[in-house]
C-alpha cells in the first residue's frame, strides 16, 4: 500500500494531479514490469494491479480498529443509517433501555449532532407523521 499525502503545501492543484498521475504510472511500472525483491529475473516479484480502490474487507477492518479506538463510531454509523422513528427509538432512545446511555450520548457533541441530523431527516421525510413531543425528546 502506498499513501501519498495531499494537498502538498503551496502546490497548485494541477501539480498535485500531475504528481498523482506520475506516481500511479511509475508504481504500476515498478510492480508489473521491473518487479520487487529477489529473483526478479526468474519472474518472481512481479505483480499485477487488479484494483486501485480499497477492497471492502479493508474498510471493514478499519471500522473494527476505529471502533476499538473510538467506541462511539459504531453508534454514529448506526444512527446515520436510521430512516424512521421506530428505528430511531430503538437505536437511540431505548438502546439497552438505558437512561445512562442517553445521558452519555447527549454529552458527546459528535454523537448528539448525528442524532439531531437523523431526527431532522426523519421529520422532513414524513412531516405529517411527526409529533411535536418528539422535538422535546430529541433536543433534550
Amino acid at each position: 500500500r502506498v499513501l501519498l499525502r495531499l494537498p502538498l503545501k503551496k502546490a497548485p492543484i494541477q501539480k498535485q494531479e500531475k504528481l498523482i498521475s506520475l506516481m500511479e504510472k511509475n508504481l504500476k511500472y515498478a510492480v508489473e514490469e521491473t518487479g520487487m525483491g529477489a529473483k526478479t529475473s526468474l519472474g518472481y516479484g512481479r505483480f499485477k494491479v487488479v484494483a486501485q480502490e480499497e477492497p471492502p474487507i479493508i474498510a471493514d477492518w478499519k471500522n473494527v480498529i476505529e471502533d476499538e479506538r473510538h467506541p462511539w463510531n459504531k453508534a454514529i454509523r448506526e444512527i446515520k443509517n436510521i430512516r424512521d422513528w421506530n428505528q430511531f427509538t430503538q437505536k437511540v432512545l431505548k438502546r439497552g433501555e438505558s437512561k445512562d446511555w442517553q445521558l452519555k450520548w447527549q454529552q458527546r457533541l459528535d454523537v448528539a449532532q448525528v442524532v439531531k441530523v437523523s431526527a431532522e431527516q426523519i421529520r422532513s421525510n414524513k412531516p405529517n407523521k411527526w409529533k411535536e413531543e418528539r422535538d422535546d425528546i430529541v433536543s433534550a
